[in-house]
């Protein structure tokens, strides 16, 4: 992302900010040297793993603003189900009524019986495990299946965090010798641009998504994809406690962990606005998406705002409170007398729980930095 100066940047946000500027200043100089050649490029690792070993192999990863937003993997879970649909169980695109929810018990009992008809059908299409879903759809075993996507995965986040694609971690796989060399060929030729996949990368000039995504090779790709980590790993299987580890320390060499369930709160928003060098009350930060506004603006932008909100935040069940922002699935199955379904998918993702509590640790830690070095909230 593009930059303030290094002396501007410690101003605003300390040494914390201003060492991640210097770890991109070679870069900024090369593309200074013409203005024509300075662009801001977002890559988004949407359909592989990220290789945990990454950061050590991979030298755009230093060139590059790592930022990463995590959520409780049962609310992650959950939301996926009301959003996606259950395949072939009738479940389509369910869009889950609140309001209706407090005031309607014939709603509610309604709910709870789909939830307790479908969920577990749901949950047995694990994509965890590739070659289950294959034989399941009749397909070949050598048909890629991608872990990650519109279904039920356990443990995401942290298989998102602890690819393997090199060395031991690698070997521990079930996985093909043809598969096995040409992933360690990709990350050893890094970072030649034929060698690598594309990510969900977005095109400047044009202001759209790049088209040319999705597992394409670079060299298919006429705009690049000069994004780091963006090769093929591998994610799938059972896990143990070396995987978690190998998530911990993905999430260590990130810029900035920030927490969905604190999306619209000023101190979350203005850290990262800090972080990326523009201004703080800027109309595409955080807090303007997802908080509540300035209510000395008129009904009709308002409105405006608020359907952005859906849009932008993807925010199908708003929530009219802090414990719902980050309890309203696990309450609402509590609340449905549907305890063991929580209770299961606790158990079933017990790692990315762990997982996810050292993220907030780590945004807490991140945050109160820089609160101490831009004298956030001090007289």
């Amino acid at each position: 992302a593009g930059f303030e100066s290094g002396e501007l940047l410690a101003q605003r946000g300390g040494s914390y900010n201003k060492q991640i500027y210097e770890n991109k200043k070679a870069r900024r100089k090369k593309q200074r040297s013409s203005q024509s050649k300075y662009k801001v490029h977002y890559v988004e690792q949407e359909y592989d793993a990220m290789d945990y070993k990454c950061p050590l192999v991979d030298p755009r990863w230093n060139d590059a603003l790592r930022i990463i937003a995590v959520r409780h993997p049962i609310e992650r879970t959950m939301s996926e189900f009301f959003f996606s649909g259950c395949e072939g169980c009738g479940n389509t695109n369910f869009r889950l009524n609140a309001t209706l929810l407090g005031e309607d018990q014939s709603y509610a009992k309604e709910i709870a019986g789909m939830i307790k008809e479908q969920l577990p059908l749901w949950l047995e299409q694990n994509h965890a495990y590739p070659q289950k879903i294959s034989k399941q759809r009749g397909k070949s075993g050598k048909e890629r299946q991608s872990p990650f996507g519109r279904h039920y995965t356990d443990n995401f986040q942290l298989r998102a965090l602890a690819g393997c694609a090199t060395g031991e971690c690698l070997n521990e796989r079930s996985i093909d010798e043809e598969d096995k060399r040409r992933m360690q060929h990709q990350s050893t030729a890094l970072p030649q641009q034929d060698a690598v996949n594309c990510t969900m990368y977005f095109v400047t000039r044009y202001m759209l998504f790049e088209s040319c995504h999705k597992g394409k090779l670079a060299s298919e790709c006429p705009n690049g994809c000069d994004g780091p980590c963006s090769y093929e790993t591998m994610a799938h299987g059972p896990l143990e406690r070396k995987d978690l580890d190998r998530a911990v320390r993905s999430l260590e060499s990130f810029d900035a962990v920030l927490l969905t369930s604190r999306m619209d709160e000023e101190d979350q928003s203005d850290f990262l606005s800090d972080l990326v060098g523009v201004p703080r009350d800027v109309r595409f930060s955080l807090k303007e998406k997802y908080g509540d506004g300035n209510m000395a603006e008129s009904v009709q932008v308002q409105k405006k705002k608020e359907r952005e909100k859906i849009v932008v935040g993807n925010m199908r069940v708003q929530k009219s409170s802090g414990r719902q922002k980050t309890h309203f699935y696990r309450d609402l199955l509590d609340g449905l007398g549907l305890e063991h379904l929580r209770e299961a998918l606790e158990e079933e993702n017990a790692l990315e729980i762990e997982l996810f509590d050292h993220a907030a640790k780590f945004s807490e830690s991140m945050i109160n930095r820089w609160k101490v070095e831009s004298k956030v909230g001090l007289s």
